[in-house]
């Protein structure tokens, strides 16, 4: 699934792109918990994304492929028992009157049973989870 969206962050793109490392800050972040560094470029965390049937946590890492002023990649993989979720996220800053325009586009592949699911169930889920983890994110740099 190829997936995108656009927020407003206050925070400069550098502050943002300080996050991809700070497992602190990323701790007070809803719907992530356990964030840890694994190592130079990887956090290991609990992806709790919020669905109809509840909070589904997902042992998630997280890997900066590349970061730079006005762009990053990631490379992010949730478990959760036989499925998974992987997403290739390509994140571009650009500076906004009040602040960054983030955007991003993510390209997600589900696997496992959950997979039977609906393209168009997933891609709505995914694409809300993304949007939100991101922007709740961006609130804490």
């Amino acid at each position: 699934m190829n997936l995108s969206g656009e927020f407003t962050a206050a925070a400069t793109p550098q502050a943002l792109t300080g996050l991809l490392s700070d497992a602190g800050r990323l701790e007070g972040v809803g719907g992530l918990s356990s964030v840890s560094v694994s190592g130079a470029d990887t956090l290991d965390c609990i992806f709790s994304p919020v669905t109809s049937l509840g909070r589904i946590p997902l042992r998630t890492t997280i890997t900066t492929l590349s970061a730079a002023p006005d762009a990053a990649a990631l490379r992010v993989v949730g478990v959760r028992g036989h499925q998974a979720v992987d997403a290739d996220i390509a994140l571009e800053f650009a500076p906004a009157d009040s602040g960054t325009t983030v955007r991003w586009t993510a390209d997600v592949v589900v696997r496992g049973g959950a997979a039977s699911v609906g393209q168009r169930v997933w891609s709505e889920l995914a694409s809300r989870a993304i949007g939100d983890v991101l922007a709740a994110a961006a609130s804490v740099a």
